[in-house]
Formats: structure tokens, C-alpha cells, sequence
């Protein structure tokens, strides 16, 4: 954020709840089935 000369105090909340979404859009993609969730959390 600081090389973006962004005020962490706007923009944190956002910035992370940005970052989660998008790391919950690409385990969408790799869940299907319990199975699959099953088999990511072995690795």
C-alpha cells in the first residue's frame, strides 16, 4: 500500500476483504464435492 500511496487507514479493510474474495473465488474452482475439499486439506 505504501508503494501505491495508499492511507492504510481507507483502504486496509477493503484491500483484505478483496484478497479473501478472491482466494474464496479459487477454491470455488477447485471444490466440487466434499471429496474435493477432503483432498485439498491432505496436501
Amino acid at each position: 500500500m505504501v508503494n501505491d500511496k495508499l492511507d492504510p487507514e481507507t483502504y486496509l479493510d477493503d484491500m483484505v476483504r478483496s484478497h479473501l474474495n478472491r482466494g474464496a473465488i479459487g477454491l470455488r474452482q477447485r471444490i466440487r464435492s466434499i471429496s474435493d475439499f477432503a483432498r485439498l486439506l491432505r496436501i
